[in-house]
């Protein structure tokens, strides 16, 4: 199978046209043309725009569903949802809750993680129970717990060892070569756009501050305590700006 005359988001994330190729499922090449025989199955994506599929790695629910209710049917139902938005892999991410209930989520992701239908669950991110009370979020404070070898090895094994230990958690230090790496991008961008996120989490929301540009967008829901020094503000759905952005940049067509 052939995609050709794609705006398409290569591995150096410039978007250029290109053809791909497609076999067994997987992109086996992307070339500026590439040549093809007339009995290939061959789509014309002119005025498409072609990304690799998103990984999210901390979403707590979707279309219904919650990640911390334990319910198989309803994580299947949010993993069909991702895969329309464009996202092929996740973590669904637990809250502060009861062991009980933990647990459950747990085993009930680990059983769902072969399922063929929609976007791949690719591990846990485990959000609580062990974070620290001053800096909560929207976690409970009746679950919260003081770190635990004990609880944490009782979590890992009821879900055969997929928590994602990269995952970043609350008071936990950032990788300082990874920091320093994008404070650099972000002293040398000619624009810097911010999306999904309160920017009340530091030391994440902190890199802001190192933007010396004039193109600074923020796209969020609701206010965020940077939005007096934007140059753009969109309180909506990053999803939905993004969509809106790609139509335009399509003439209209759906990516």
């Amino acid at each position: 199978m052939f995609l050709i005359n794609a705006n398409v988001l290569d591995d150096k994330f410039c978007l250029r046209k290109a053809d791909i190729e497609i076999e067994d499922g997987k992109i086996v090449r992307l070339e500026d043309s590439l040549p093809y025989k007339e009995e290939d199955l061959v789509v014309d994506c002119a005025g498409y725009t072609i990304v690799p599929g998103f990984v999210d790695v901390h979403v707590h629910g979707g279309a219904g569903a919650d990640s911390s209710d334990g319910d198989a049917e309803g994580l299947r139902n949010m993993a069909k949802f991702l895969l329309t938005k464009g996202v092929t892999s996740f973590c669904p991410t637990t809250m502060t809750v009861s062991d009980a209930e933990i647990l459950k989520a747990l085993e009930t992701i680990r059983s769902c993680m072969d399922d063929k239908e929609g976007a791949k669950i690719v591990g846990v991110n485990l959000e609580g129970p062990f974070i620290s009370p001053k800096k909560k979020g929207a976690q409970g404070d009746e679950f919260i717990q003081a770190p635990d070898y004990d609880v944490f090895k009782k979590y890992y094994d009821s879900c055969g060892g997929i928590i994602k230990p990269d995952v970043v958690l609350y008071e936990e230090g950032l990788d300082p070569e990874v920091l320093q790496g994008a404070i650099t991008h972000i002293m040398r961008a000619d624009m810097l756009i911010v999306g999904g996120t309160s920017l009340a989490v530091y030391p994440a929301a902190g890199l802001i501050d190192y933007y010396r540009g004039n193109r600074l967008v923020l796209i969020n829901k609701s206010e965020t305590p940077y939005d007096y020094r934007a140059d753009l503000v969109l309180h909506d759905s990053i999803g939905e700006v993004l969509y809106a952005a790609l139509e335009t940049e399509n003439g209209g067509n759906e990516a």
